[in-house]
């Protein structure tokens, strides 16, 4: 609606949000305002279809969180149990939500994270440079979303710590500061 109100067009609008934030405060968060007003400018403005996405990414978060329990762990039950254990952490409340509120934010962060280390994970494992090549990707995405994503670096090296192939870990995180 504020876009209709003031004839502003949406990525005039968006490039501006980027620029006062970049400038204003610092944050460099440009994919977060891309995909916020390009969901809700050109692909819906349904309440129900974004809650119904939201929880969607949700599902997807905590099954990788459960591939990556079982890859790093080999034991079924144990990453099964924690995933069924993940939900009952889940907090709904009126103010600042991380669920409910911002537009699905924190999920896809958690999406971001967790999917980038699933290829990290691939890569260690079996040597895959393409595997390499979208953790890197997606983790610079994350950047660019939200600021989170920079303590995701410890999370990366916790999985090379418990990897047995050490030396091509040190790779990810060499390109992931050269980025930073």
């Amino acid at each position: 609606g504020f876009l209709i109100q003031t004839g502003v067009p949406l990525w005039e609008h968006t490039f501006i949000e980027i620029n006062s934030w970049a400038t204003g405060a610092g944050r460099i968060w440009p994919f977060q305002w891309i995909y916020l007003y390009g969901l809700y400018g050109n692909i819906t403005q349904s309440l129900l279809a974004i809650k119904f996405f939201t929880y969607f990414v949700i599902f997807v978060d905590v099954y990788l969180f459960y591939k990556i329990l079982r890859t790093l762990t080999k034991s079924r039950d144990l990453s099964l149990l924690c995933a069924v254990i993940v939900p009952l952490f889940f907090q709904f409340r009126w103010f600042h939500d991380p669920i409910l509120s911002f537009t699905f934010l924190m999920p896809m962060m958690c999406l971001f994270m967790l999917s980038s280390s699933i290829l990290l994970i691939d890569y260690l494992e079996n040597s895959k440079r393409t595997s390499l090549l979208f953790a890197v990707l997606i983790y610079i995405l994350a950047l660019l979303t939200y600021e989170i994503a920079y303590a995701s670096v410890f999370l990366y090296i916790g999985i090379i710590a418990l990897n047995s192939n050490k030396r091509r870990g040190i790779i990810f995180i060499i390109i992931i500061q050269i980025h930073h």
